[in-house]
């Protein structure tokens, strides 16, 4: 943790003690998105923030808001950015460990979209709970964040109902090998914060294979390029 550093010095042969104490550092590039670790951040989205001496019970704000802590260790800590940053081009993030604190200016986006995968860096096979491999007509499920506002709103750290589920106010574009896919649903997954849920059914025409592109678009941005099995 950010606790008390001792270092040895030396005055006229003498050696002594002294103790400083250290402060949370976080990288320039290190705060990113949680699900594929670009440099993209929505309000409500779930992101990564890297850095050293950030101690395992870190607490973060985003211009003044608390930004609730999903996952946090001594080298990064996890968060969901604030609805409450809609509109707002950037946001002054600090965070706090061991009673100092690290503070970065972070780009804020209206959305940025970002799947999550089984490697956690977005990149491969994404996480999904349907049974791959999928085909024609089936639906799939996918696990993601950075897709912006939803209806009914849902408070930041506040974890989604399953009734009435919260859908994103605008609907994203999702393409499987080329192709696009029917939306049956976008928005909050129930019972977590910050994690958005699309669900998709398969459309025919897809080149069956282990590793068919998938991306979503919205709101003019789109997301990284992960594989799902078609078969």
């Amino acid at each position: 943790g950010a606790g008390p550093r001792t270092g040895t010095i030396s005055v006229a042969g003498s050696p002594f003690v002294v103790t400083q104490q250290a402060s949370p550092q976080v990288e320039p590039s290190g705060v990113v998105n949680a699900a594929d670790y670009t440099p993209r951040v929505a309000p409500g989205s779930l992101i990564a923030i890297f850095g050293t001496l950030l101690s395992n019970s870190a607490t973060a704000t985003m211009n003044g808001t608390a930004a609730p802590v999903s996952y946090s260790s001594n080298l990064q800590v996890n968060v969901q950015a604030p609805f409450e940053l809609a509109g707002q081009s950037s946001a002054a993030l600090v965070v706090t460990a061991s009673n100092t604190t690290a503070s970065v200016t972070v780009p804020i986006s209206a959305d940025a979209p970002a799947i999550f995968t089984l490697t956690e860096d977005g990149k491969g096979t994404l996480a999904t709970m349907t049974t791959l491999p999928v085909t024609a007509g089936n639906s799939l499920s996918i696990f993601c964040t950075g897709l912006g506002p939803v209806n009914p709103p849902v408070g930041t750290g506040v974890k989604a109902p399953i009734t009435p589920m919260s859908q994103t106010t605008t609907t994203p574009v999702v393409v499987i090998g080329g192709v696009a896919a029917t939306v049956t649903f976008a928005g909050l997954a129930p019972t977590f914060f910050g994690l958005y849920q699309v669900n998709v059914t398969i459309p025919a025409g897809i080149t069956p294979g282990s590793a068919a592109p998938l991306t979503i678009q919205i709101g003019g941005a789109t997301s990284n390029t992960v594989t799902v099995a078609i078969k």
